[in-house]
C-alpha cells in the first residue's frame, strides 16, 4: 500500500529509497576497496619476507614500520597547532615526558 504523497511517510519515502541506493553503492565500493588494499597487503608481505630472507628479522622490521607511522602521525599533529598552542604542548611533553618515558611506552619498546 502506497502512502499518500502529501503525507510524512510519502514525503520521506524516497529519500529512504535513495538513501538505500548509497548504502548499497557503499557496500560495493569497499568490496572494491578491501580487493585493492589486499593485493598491497600481499606486496608488504612479499617485501618482509624478502628481508627475512636476507637475515632481517621479521617483528623488528614490523615493529620499525609502526614505530615510524606513529612517529609521522605524532609529527602531523603536532604540526597543526598554532604558536600558542605548540608552546603549551612542547612545555607540557617537556614536564610530563612522552610515551617513550613512561612504563608503558618503555615495555612497548622492550626496554622493560
Amino acid at each position: 500500500m502506497a502512502a499518500a504523497a502529501n503525507s510524512i511517510e510519502g514525503i520521506a519515502e524516497p529519500f529512504l529509497k535513495r538513501i538505500e541506493t548509497l548504502h548499497g553503492d557503499l557496500g560495493s565500493l569497499r568490496g572494491t576497496y578491501m580487493s585493492d588494499c589486499k593485493s598491497v597487503r600481499e606486496d608488504i608481505k612479499t617485501v618482509i619476507a624478502e628481508a627475512k630472507d636476507k637475515g632481517v628479522p621479521s617483528k623488528a622490521l614490523k615493529q620499525l614500520v609502526k614505530y615510524r607511522e606513529l612517529e609521522r602521525k605524532q609529527e602531523a599533529l603536532a604540526a597543526n597547532l598554532d604558536i600558542d598552542e605548540t608552546a603549551t604542548f612542547e612545555t607540557l611533553v617537556a614536564a610530563l615526558g612522552d610515551l617513550a618515558s613512561t612504563e608503558l611506552g618503555k615495555a612497548a619498546l622492550g626496554a622493560v
